[in-house]
């Protein structure tokens, strides 16, 4: 590992100042600048540069950030020096855009098992779930996630921790939120609130979904595993009910995700004309495995995105952390028939998303660009999966996904080549969440074997 940062500021500063930055890792340099008055405009210059948009990998390349704004970006001797600018250099390093995770829980605890969760969940104060959020968005940033999607939650909370981000008040990520997640009476995540019946009754929670603010709306279209008195092979809703939920919300200019798993939920959640599927496990009855094809190629042919959630089932199953001690798997959501799925939807032509399901651990997003990479993406691929394509998911492409000249100056900066191996994204040498630094933390390491 390259053990120093070379800091160049343009000031004619004293021989000895830069040289003692010199002596300091990258890291250490970092820490050393946050939290102090940063400069207008940041130089850097990285050995390589994945910009997210697909186009080849750039080397001995620069970008020059002016406030929050990407100003300029190319071949690092065709980037202006400007006299005012804090150069910092990163050989041996890779910058891509900062990555997106499109399906997060930011207040949720996991305990060992279902019931446990739910009854923690239920007893804690909107305080103590703020309290976890603010935790959770910062191991999130300090890993290099800079933007996710907020898929559920209990109450106002999510819209606090967002908007407490966007004020400075604690550190994360951008924050997209869609509050409660709509569900029957007694359904998936009920304990989450959101409990709602019938197309009139979807109608009005979609409207006051978006009169609290939400980004977009999320629907529960089967049972999930984590309510034990749901059933994630089943439809949870009528297709008249969906479709209610999915016209409201289209007309108040929402996006419309669905959870679900199960085969016949999923037919009927694009059949309503939903923009996404959440986990699309395609599932038979009794939790048998099963590829339906035919359902495949719908998902394609109107384009709705897929976000397999891998990494939330590797961690489940095979992770060191509480697991669901109580819960025997069945075979549609083993981790490596779940990967098989997913390696045929894309092959279908559905665009997957990486969104992990988390919750308490920053390190998701790496399991799940791993698994991607495993199920067929090339590193360059699953970077521009995490970035620019969940961008346009979550309608943010115009503001963020990419390295390009005018949008919002979201970079990481990881050792190594990250165009090569996706394990480098693990390595973070710098965050930038709109131009402000972040103390980058590697997340910690797998502790066996994964499934790929």
């Amino acid at each position: 590992m390259p053990d120093q940062a070379t800091l160049r500021p343009t000031r004619s500063p004293r021989p000895d100042r830069v040289s003692s930055f010199g002596r300091h890792s990258k890291r250490r340099v970092i820490s050393l600048l946050i939290g102090a008055s940063m400069p207008a405009r940041l130089r850097l210059s990285v050995d390589r540069l994945v910009d997210g948009t697909g186009h080849p990998t750039q080397t001995g390349a620069a970008l020059l950030i002016e406030g929050d704004r990407l100003a300029a970006i190319g071949p690092d001797d065709a980037i202006p020096r400007p006299e005012d600018a804090l150069s910092l250099a990163f050989p041996r390093a890779t910058a891509v855009p900062g990555l997106i995770d499109a399906h997060v829980h930011v207040t949720v605890s996991w305990e060992a098992t279902r019931e446990g969760t739910i009854e923690r969940y239920g007893r804690e104060t909107d305080t103590d779930l703020m309290a976890r959020a603010a935790g959770t968005v910062e191991r999130m940033v300090r890993v290099g996630v800079t933007s996710a999607f907020s898929c559920g939650e209990r109450g106002l909370t999510a819209y606090q921790v967002r908007d407490a981000i966007a004020r400075g008040v604690i550190v994360g990520p951008r924050l997209l939120v869609s509050g409660q997640p709509l569900t029957p009476t007694g359904g998936h995540c009920h304990w989450m609130g959101g409990e709602v019946d019938g197309s009139d009754g979807l109608r009005a929670a979609v409207r006051q979904h978006v009169d609290d603010g939400a980004d977009a709306i999320k629907v529960m279209a089967t049972g999930g595993f984590a309510t034990p008195s749901t059933d994630p092979a089943v439809a949870a809703y009528p297709l008249e009910a969906l479709q209610a939920a999915v016209d409201e919300a289209h007309r108040l200019d929402r996006r419309v995700t669905a959870h679900a798993h199960g085969v016949s939920g999923m037919q009927l959640a694009v059949q309503a004309g939903l923009d996404s599927i959440e986990h699309a496990s395609m599932s038979g009855p009794g939790g048998r495995w099963t590829f339906d094809h035919a359902l495949a190629d719908q998902l394609a042919e109107h384009h709705v995105r897929a976000v397999p959630s891998i990494a939330a089932d590797t961690r489940g199953q095979l992770g060191p952390g509480p697991g669901w001690t109580n819960l025997s798997v069945p075979e549609a959501f083993w981790v490596r028939t779940r990967m098989a799925n997913a390696r045929r939807l894309r092959e279908a032509g559905v665009t997957l998303i990486p969104g992990t399901d988390g919750s308490d651990f920053g390190e998701a997003i790496h399991l799940e660009l791993e698994a991607f990479n495993a199920i067929g993406f090339d590193p360059s691929s699953a970077i521009r999966a995490a970035t620019l394509e969940a961008a346009r998911h979550l309608g943010i492409d115009a503001m963020t996904g990419s390295l390009e000249v005018g949008k919002s100056a979201d970079v990481l900066v990881v050792e190594g080549e990250a165009d090569r191996d996706i394990r480098t994204l693990r390595r973070p040498l710098l965050v930038l969440v709109g131009g402000r630094m972040v103390q980058p933390t590697p997340p910690p390491p797998w502790p066996g074997p994964l499934p790929w």
